[in-house]
């Protein structure tokens, strides 16, 4: 482990799920979350506030907090030490009224806004996701190219987008995901580790276009 890299307690390991509700049931999810209990473990999953008129097919399995099961059972796992994180308004891309319904109806849930948030697939309303996760003009354009024209739009930080919400979210919300990896090891991908991640998020945070409008 690299030295630069401090851990809670001084531990020299960490494990977490940063588990994205994508087809997620109270049926299907619910035996994971109990050999995690069982295990000791308690790790972070998201939820979305609502369903869609329009699914996309790859997300027709998936539950939302209209469903009482799931909304019950989402919140029993937070009773039990689980973190309930978001995933957006919507399986699909949602305006920003719609989003800020959503952020008042996971409050209504489990009596504070969600401190993390990860974005979803290719919605709109994302907040710096799809090329502008990237400052380099070589690393966008390699992205893009690898999408094959199926360039995603991530409005959500664009005050002047009807899917901006950046100022819900500075308000709100402490840490977004703004990166994934194909690995198990973060450290093999990023070996400034956590500590890095962090600064890269609070300064994605700290831009003007995300003040209060």
């Amino acid at each position: 482990m690299p030295d630069s890299l401090s851990l809670p307690g001084g531990k020299r390991f960490a494990f977490t799920i940063f588990d994205d509700c994508d087809n997620s049931t109270a049926q299907n999810t619910r035996p994971f979350y109990e050999l995690l209990e069982r295990l000791g473990m308690r790790t972070t999953k998201t939820v979305w506030s609502f369903s869609s008129p329009e699914i996309h097919p790859n997300w027709r399995g998936s539950s939302t907090l209209e469903d009482a099961e799931y909304k019950a059972f989402a919140q029993e796992l937070q009773e039990r030490g689980f973190e309930i994180a978001s995933h957006g308004a919507s399986m699909m891309s949602s305006p920003r009224d719609q989003t800020k319904r959503a952020l008042d109806t996971f409050f209504e849930a489990f009596g504070h806004y969600p401190r993390s948030h990860a974005n979803h697939g290719d919605n709109r309303d994302n907040i710096y996701w799809a090329d502008t996760r990237f400052r380099s003009r070589l690393l966008k354009a390699l992205y893009c190219g690898t999408r094959a024209g199926r360039a995603a739009k991530s409005e959500g930080h664009v005050p002047d987008s009807p899917y901006f919400w950046g100022d819900y979210c500075r308000a709100h919300i402490a840490y977004v995901r703004g990166f994934t990896f194909p690995v198990t090891n973060l450290l093999s991908a990023n070996q400034a580790g956590p500590p890095g991640a962090r600064r890269h998020l609070h300064r994605r945070n700290a831009r003007s276009d995300l003040q209060p409008q």
